[in-house]
């Protein structure tokens, strides 16, 4: 990370940001840095979070059964799977909702939804 706060110029206190480019460019950072060098900041949350929606696309789990299997060996992985974007242990254990069916179908019908904005539904 202290490749992209060096080279990009990015403000070490953009916790979200940096921890959402090292989740979906695990890697593959060196993409990122060609992709944003000599950018505003503005082009690079845009590429951040377009890329993170291109993701979800490529992503996507094949079925509902799949996405249950894996949620039911490992939840966190399967969400982040789902969301794009990397879930801490405090979001997990603030998530209320473990019915499968109704993340799988609320996640289809808004796929490019963050996570916290997701979970506030089981609040």
């Amino acid at each position: 990370m202290q490749q992209i706060i060096d080279l990009l110029g990015v403000d070490k206190k953009a916790g979200d940001f940096l921890n959402m480019v090292a989740f979906l460019f695990q890697g593959n950072l060196d993409f990122f840095i060609d992709k944003c060098k000599d950018k505003s900041s503005g082009f690079m949350h845009s590429f951040l979070y377009d890329y993170r929606k291109d993701m979800i696309k490529r992503t996507r789990f094949a079925s509902f059964e799949e996405f249950n299997d894996t949620y039911n060996t490992d939840d966190k992985t399967a969400l982040e799977r789902l969301f794009q974007e990397p879930i801490s242990k405090w979001q997990m254990d603030r998530f209320n909702c473990n019915d499968t069916m109704t993340i799988y179908n609320l996640h289809l019908n808004n796929p490019e939804i963050r996570f916290d904005r997701f979970s506030m539904q089981f609040m």
